[in-house]
């Protein structure tokens, strides 16, 4: 989620039974909803519920965490970052650990696939991955990678197979 929307979220947006959150106002007007995985119910279950909103200090809704993120990083060891950062991590991971670019749009809120390509960063661990996974048992048995794309004098193009 943004910044504003973690900020401005309200209890009546938080359903904990069917476990997501629903984000009216957002950058690109569409109301969305968020599932929520075990850790966000952990630590919305411990919220004091007794305001409207769910983020609050001495009964009012928190406008700015700065100072506190910017300690919880120098506590972590983190240098140069932004709370928006948090978004391309979170992107990025989803997209290593499988999870598709549509379903990646859908929960960061982008109206086009392109936005959300900006956000998902490849990892050198990722891209060696990437190309070990020609190697795998399924490519070499249908053995597909040994066809070879050659050009003949003549200028015409034709694929020679392994069989």
């Amino acid at each position: 989620m943004r910044l504003g929307e973690i900020l401005s979220l309200k209890w009546e947006q938080v359903d904990l039974t069917q476990g997501y959150l629903t984000i009216i106002h957002t950058k690109n007007g569409k109301q969305r909803k968020i599932p929520i995985n075990d850790a966000v119910r952990y630590v919305l279950e411990r919220r004091p519920k007794n305001d409207i909103n769910v983020f609050t200090r001495n009964g009012e809704a928190i406008i700015s965490i700065r100072t506190a993120f910017e300690r919880a990083l120098k506590k972590a060891g983190i240098g140069h970052c932004r709370f928006h950062d948090l978004r391309h991590t979170f992107a990025t991971r989803l997209i290593l650990s499988g999870v598709s670019l549509p379903v990646v749009k859908e929960l960061l809120g982008h109206s086009t696939i392109l936005t959300t390509m900006r956000y998902s960063h490849p990892t050198p661990e990722s891209k060696i991955d990437a190309v070990k996974r020609l190697e795998s048992a399924e490519v070499v048995k249908d053995r597909h990678y040994m066809d070879t794309i050659q050009v003949s004098r003549e200028g015409q193009i034709y694929v020679t197979h392994s069989d």
